[in-house]
């Protein structure tokens, strides 16, 4: 199971989507204006290891106590 976050330039996660999907697999998400979707990378604090289980109470809590540590990577413009 897959599990991805959408956030604001902040790193406040406004929500948690989990997917379970083959590994060649992925997710289209559609964020809220403002707002980045990511992967998680890693393990999860507060959920139970890989495969996750979808546990509300567990992706609520981890909403409203973590944040995403680099909200967006910078990027650069180039000459074409």
């Amino acid at each position: 199971m897959k599990v991805y976050v959408h956030y604001d330039a902040s790193g406040a996660i406004h929500g948690l989507v989990t997917v379970n999907a083959p590994a060649d697999r992925t997710a289209m998400l559609a964020p809220g204006p403002g707002l980045f979707v990511a992967e998680v990378e890693g393990e999860i604090p507060g959920l139970k290891p890989a495969p996750y289980e979808s546990d509300m109470e567990a992706l609520r809590k981890i909403a409203q106590t973590l944040r995403v540590a680099t909200p967006n990577p910078g990027c650069r413009l180039v000459r074409k």
